[in-house]
């Protein structure tokens, strides 16, 4: 991970908190049946994706990885204001991914002191959305804790 946080300006504690969260991407994308991004502040407003988790449970959302790619805070608007205010989103929007609705949930990352230092945005197409609002209402708690 410390080479993938270089030049964000983290402290150790913040790139070990980060490298926690990214170990538990991948599972997270499987049983979420979604894309998991791990977002940071990048220059001038700007935000980039540190990690992109696919799904090989079923096809992902974003055809390449999205890792290292670069976004302005209109292109990710829920993605910004989450880093910006110190308080808990856990917010959702419909976005467009190739033509095809995607629900976008996004929760901060924080530091010991409570500071935002990224955001995990979780998209899922519409389909797999709805899906996944016919599981088990065990499952689905579970899922949020996780």
């Amino acid at each position: 991970m410390r080479e993938v946080a270089q030049g964000l300006g983290l402290t150790p504690a913040q790139e070990e908190r980060l490298a926690r969260v990214q170990a538990g991407l991948g599972l997270m994308a499987d049983l979420s049946r979604a894309d998991v991004l791990l977002y940071v502040p990048w220059k001038k407003g700007k935000v980039r994706v540190l990690v992109h988790a696919r799904p090989h449970s079923i096809p992902p959302v974003h055809g390449v990885s999205l890792a290292g790619k670069v976004f302005t805070g209109d292109e990710q608007p829920l993605v910004r204001k989450a880093l910006d205010h110190r308080i808990l989103w856990r917010t959702t929007r419909s976005v467009y991914s190739k033509g095809s609705p995607v629900e976008q949930r996004v929760f901060q990352v924080w530091d010991e002191a409570g500071k935002p230092i990224a955001v995990l945005c979780v998209e899922t197409n519409l389909i797999e959305h709805e899906r996944h609002r016919r599981r088990s209402k065990v499952f689905q708690r579970a899922l949020r804790l996780f």
